[in-house]
């Protein structure tokens, strides 16, 4: 799990949702949305109307978060908002969502 100082707080979130993200990145399963910011900061939001079970939310969410956590180091400092894009089951593996983080991190380090 990721320690406090790397999760983005409810009222940072808010904010967010309000401002303009500085690039959008869409990928196989998510969206990235990434704002510039001082320190590497993450969210995930795996919507209901995606992924309709709760265990199954929960089961993502840990998994993105694990690889955030063993690829922190990678992150430029910024704020990271994952959000799925489309329905996903649980067959969408650790390695796929791996190869999706890498996918995003190469585009965000592009610009």
């Amino acid at each position: 799990m990721l320690s406090k100082k790397y999760r983005i707080s409810s009222t940072l979130f808010k904010e967010l949702k309000s401002n303009k993200p500085t690039l959008n990145i869409v990928g196989s399963y998510f969206y990235l949305k990434y704002y510039k910011d001082s320190e590497p900061r993450f969210g995930f939001v795996i919507q209901k109307r995606h992924v309709s079970k709760a265990t199954t939310r929960n089961l993502l969410k840990r998994r993105l978060s694990s690889i955030v956590f063993l690829n922190i180091s990678k992150f430029k400092p910024g704020n990271y908002v994952f959000i799925t894009k489309r329905p996903i089951s649980k067959e969408v593996n650790y390695e796929k969502i791996n190869i999706e983080i890498n996918y995003f991190l190469s585009e965000v380090f592009k610009s």
